[in-house]
């Protein structure tokens, strides 16, 4: 694996609300070489420090301060909070529940460890991550590992690629740290990529609502799924209009604040909403489609997104 000297210079933070476990951690790394190392009580400490620093590994634990580590995770992955998006972030917990695990994958963690924690579980997930760290992949509500298994890629509506993004803890664990300057520009490809992507993977969002929607108003069936669709409709119609402001897709951008207003009208009376807003749906979508996926064939997608509706449909 890596050197002392290697191990020596990787900075981690760690969290957890017992003292215990903070010392016991920090014994655990220091006998495996470690010497840059954060322990911290609070996550509204280890908010500031990532606000501060540039650290290569984040330990926490799940349910401290009200099992915030997932929110402030989701956020670290979003580009919110930090300069490093990508920091390798495993999480802790005691017992976990289904409910809990569910949400810890779902926020973008490259790992979870059940404690109580043992040096060579510790230390395994630490490596898996240094050197054998999975590719991100990005939806309309998740950045994070690819942790799909190799069939999924195949399956229609399915084609989301995978991501490589920079690794601070994997280079220096091969004794080849990156500067801040090497790490600023991996940041801004990958991010550029992420970007891309999740605005292509809204667009389909958006195709897939609309398909949800007009059959409900066209079946007098407008239930809460259908309700629930034309608010996440309007959501993700506002933040694409959000991000391409003052940009290159601006005129993308006049699309989503027309499906926003549409939208906003039809929610004003969903049980009588005015026809002309209805009809607008579908040609606002396809051209948001389009807009972003000029590469691809139409029938093809409109195929990808009818196997997806119909999938959908089985389910309710």
């Amino acid at each position: 694996m890596c050197s002392a000297e290697a191990f020596a210079d990787a900075d981690i933070v760690f969290a957890d609300g017992e003292r215990s476990v903070r010392q016991g951690l920090r014994q655990i790394l220091i006998d495996q070489g470690y010497r840059s190392l954060r322990d911290y009580g609070t996550l509204e400490i280890v908010e500031e420090e990532v606000e501060r620093t540039v650290p290569d590994l984040i330990v926490m634990d799940a349910l401290m301060d009200g099992g915030e580590a997932t929110a402030l995770t989701h956020r670290i992955r979003a580009g919110e909070l930090g300069i490093n998006p990508f920091v390798g972030i495993i999480i802790t917990v005691w017992q976990p529940s289904e409910a809990v695990i569910r949400r810890i994958v779902s926020c973008g963690t490259d790992d979870i460890i059940v404690k109580p924690l043992s040096p060579k579980k510790l230390m395994e997930r630490i490596n898996v991550v240094a050197y054998k760290r999975k590719p991100f992949v990005v939806t309309s509500d998740y950045i994070g590992p690819d942790r799909r298994p190799k069939s999924a890629e195949e399956r229609p509506g399915q084609k989301i690629p995978s991501i490589d993004v920079p690794n601070t803890l994997g280079a220096k664990a091969r004794g080849r740290p990156l500067s801040m300057e090497a790490l600023r520009e991996m940041i801004g490809e990958a991010m550029f990529e992420i970007n891309e992507q999740r605005l292509k993977r809204h667009s389909f969002q958006i195709a897939f609502l609309v398909g949800e929607i007009l059959p409900a108003f066209q079946n007098n069936n407008l239930d809460d799924v259908a309700k629930k669709a034309i608010i996440r409709l309007s959501e993700i119609a506002n933040e694409i209009g959000f991000r391409l402001q003052n940009s290159n897709f601006e005129h993308v951008a006049n699309l989503c604040h027309n499906l926003i207003k549409v939208t906003a009208s039809i929610r004003k009376d969903l049980r009588n909403p005015n026809r002309k807003d209805l009809d607008l749906l579908k040609p606002l979508s396809d051209a948001i489609l389009i807009s972003f996926n000029p590469d691809r064939n139409a029938a093809a997608m409109a195929g990808e997104i009818n196997v997806m509706l119909d999938k959908f449909g089985t389910k309710r």
